[in-house]
């Protein structure tokens, strides 16, 4: 019998193959249709536009393209042979923590596994062999994980905190807990992030009961409030609201078991980080367990350690380099005004022409008619004007581009978000909303319009592409004249070292300059000249 109703009319024969595709792939549940929204399991509310919108795959696992997103060939070196996994507790001794070689040997729900093979996985990936084995059976212990983009974080910590409202669900008594008692609350540090930690914690709390909701800004807020009255075991949401929601009663953390932070790092830098603090430290059981997660752990972060976790905290650390070393960074001296023509090139170099017949959208009206297709890319600017700007000039020029800021509507950044992901579009101008946390597959190449203003964002960024071992690169371009962007050569040469990779000479002239280096033939040689012009210029 099939899952959907036999009324609803088939547009066309991919989206007739893509219900076929879910149907054979998803086990037998209540699926019901309600305009354009449908329902999945209890509570879990997905927005569609039909039924051919709705799909149950990972960034392992696409269904829409028919095929398995596999690591890249130098994926077992990179993610295996390249790391290692340490782990200390708060006086610097080392531990051994228990640690898994497959999701069989997991003691959690069946239907658990049933949904990571469903999204593809086969096989965890080092990080969650430690941290899925830690946050199972150490309840009673906080965690500090440092580990690099695209390692497997989210789904480390997901597991774990469906396993546990699994077994505490079996164990409560159902007429004490509020319906909005969540027992676990994630906090991400962008609305983008919290949408991509939802769509996967449902994934993983797929037919087993667990209600998972989210909320952040541009949610409705009535609507997020009455939705989680409704009833929430896990609540993924922005600081903000969550905390506005705690204050209004709407959210009650009173009975919440487990607390984990994503892009902790991020999180720590917003002012608002103090009103979380105090929801922390004052509604939360003394007993909650804290999880910190982030890629790069600076020392304002390490400074809250001691007001939010408990003294018998365990830091592992995944050991590599900052930077994932398959991806080949690039650097190029340039000014403000000919960036865009120089990054049109660089598109161009690899494009094909797309045959008409075989574009879904009409051309005739377009001032480029020829399409391109190009390698999937994200461009990096830091004002939402540029960003904008550079969207419809790439698209001007024939390649299909989308925007992503802070000055759009939640809707529209999933939108692009979304279509990003499934290459309907394969370049995607954005700001630092789309640097942090998000997955985007098949990636190949970063380039950074707009430099970031600290590494760890560089870091983060840069972190989007090569992720499962898949081989990209990072332009970036630098202005030697710009004080902040010689602060950030710096330390990028740092890096780069440790990657053995090729330092251009005017990057080396950019960091002596903040290094003040004047025993350096470079800025012996810069000084100098600066003197020829000095005394050049003067009229006796």
């Amino acid at each position: 019998m099939s899952l959907f109703p036999t009324f609803f009319p088939v547009l066309n024969q991919k989206a007739a193959k893509n219900r076929d595709l879910f149907s054979k792939n998803t086990s037998k549940t209540e699926v019901t249709e309600d305009g354009n929204r449908l329902k999945l399991a209890k509570g879990h509310i997905i927005e569609a536009k039909g039924l051919d919108a709705l799909q149950f795959f990972s960034t392992h696992h696409d269904y829409r393209r028919g095929r398995l997103l596999i690591p890249g060939p130098e994926f077992n070196n990179v993610m295996y042979s390249n790391l290692a996994i340490e782990c200390r507790d708060p006086r610097g001794r080392f531990l051994t923590p228990e640690q898994i070689d497959s999701f069989e040997s997991l003691d959690v729900a069946p239907q658990i596994k049933s949904n990571i093979y469903r999204m593809g996985i086969s096989l965890p990936l080092p990080v969650q062999c430690f941290l899925i084995p830690f946050l199972l059976y150490n309840k009673n212990t906080d965690i500090l994980a440092v580990a690099p983009t695209g390692c497997g974080k989210t789904l480390a910590v997901v597991v774990p905190l469906v396993e546990h409202c699994i077994q505490m669900k079996k164990e409560e008594n159902p007429r004490i807990r509020p319906l909005n008692a969540p027992f676990a609350v994630v906090i991400g540090a962008t609305r983008d992030l919290v949408h991509q930690l939802q769509i996967d914690a449902l994934r993983i709390a797929f037919e087993t009961g667990i209600d998972v909701k989210c909320a952040y800004g541009e949610y409705d807020r009535t609507t997020n409030g009455k939705d989680i009255r409704d009833g929430c075991d896990i609540l993924i949401a922005t600081v903000g609201r969550f905390v506005d929601l705690v204050d209004k009663g709407d959210v009650l953390v009173e009975e919440t078991r487990f607390i984990a932070v994503d892009e902790a790092d991020k999180l720590v830098a917003d002012e608002i980080f103090q009103d979380l603090m105090i929801v922390l430290n004052n509604r939360v059981r003394p007993d909650v367990t804290y999880a910190l997660f982030s890629a790069t752990f600076s020392s304002a972060v390490r400074s809250v350690l001691p007001r939010l976790m408990h003294s018998n905290f365990v830091q592992m650390v995944m050991h590599t380099n900052g930077i994932s070393p398959l991806v080949k960074q690039i650097f190029l001296e340039s000014t403000d005004y000919r960036r865009k023509e120089d990054i049109l090139k660089i598109l161009m170099k690899e494009a094909k022409i797309i045959p008409e017949e075989k574009l879904d959208y009409d051309v005739s009206n377009f001032v480029h008619p020829v399409q391109y297709d190009v390698e999937k890319t994200i461009i990096y600017a830091e004002s939402r004007r540029v960003i904008d700007y550079l969207a419809i000039y790439f698209s001007i020029a024939g390649i299909r581009c989308i925007s992503m800021h802070g000055g759009r509507s939640q809707r529209q950044r999933n939108e692009a978000y979304e279509k990003f992901k499934k290459s309907e579009f394969k370049v995607l101008v954005a700001s630092n909303v789309a640097a942090r946390g998000l997955n985007f597959p098949d990636v190949k190449q970063i380039i950074n319009y707009d430099p970031p203003q600290d590494m760890e964002t560089y870091i983060h960024r840069i972190g989007r592409a090569g992720r499962l071992g898949s081989v990209a690169r990072a332009v970036t371009f630098l202005n030697p004249e710009d004080i902040q962007h010689m602060q950030l050569a710096a330390e990028i040469i740092e890096e780069l070292r440790k990657l053995n990779q090729e330092i251009p000479d005017f990057l080396k002239k950019m960091a002596n300059m903040v290094e003040f280096g004047c025993n350096d033939p470079y800025v012996m040689d810069f000084l100098q000249s600066v003197d020829e012009n000095i005394f050049s210029s003067v009229h006796v």
